[in-house]
């Protein structure tokens, strides 16, 4: 039998209490499930007004996050040129909504988001 000789310059492996590692495991789980179902919350004034406005409307969707996000995409877009119809479009396109809520989803985002894009409302033109 060969016995493995001890570097001398190794420091001794220490041994972890096994409870250390199931407390530290289940800490790590509980924080990531505690944030990962946490509510969504609006996180300014805007956001707050902005959904408001959807569920004023009824208008649902999945989470508020997500609702915050696409607000934001919808005047990206709209400061890049494109027209408001093809953003009511799109929404209309990848989500559950009417074409009437999608207008109304991408009329409160300019509202809340972005009040100097879009069309003025009943104004039949194009903003200058």
């Amino acid at each position: 039998m060969s016995r493995r000789k001890r570097n001398q310059y190794q420091r001794p492996r220490l041994q972890t209490p096994w409870w250390l590692w199931t407390t530290a495991a289940g800490a790590i789980i509980g924080v990531a499930l505690a944030a990962s179902c946490a509510p969504a919350k609006a996180d300014t004034i805007s956001d707050v007004a902005f959904l408001q406005t959807l569920d004023g409307q009824a208008i649902h969707y999945p989470s508020a996050t997500f609702a915050i996000t696409v607000g934001h995409e919808i005047c990206n877009d709209l400061n890049a040129g494109i027209p408001e119809a093809t953003e009511i479009t799109r929404l209309w396109l990848i989500t559950s909504l009417d074409s009437y809520d999608a207008g109304y989803y991408v009329g409160a985002a300019v509202g809340a988001y972005c009040p100097g894009a879009g069309t003025p409302a009943g104004s039949g033109r194009e903003a200058v």
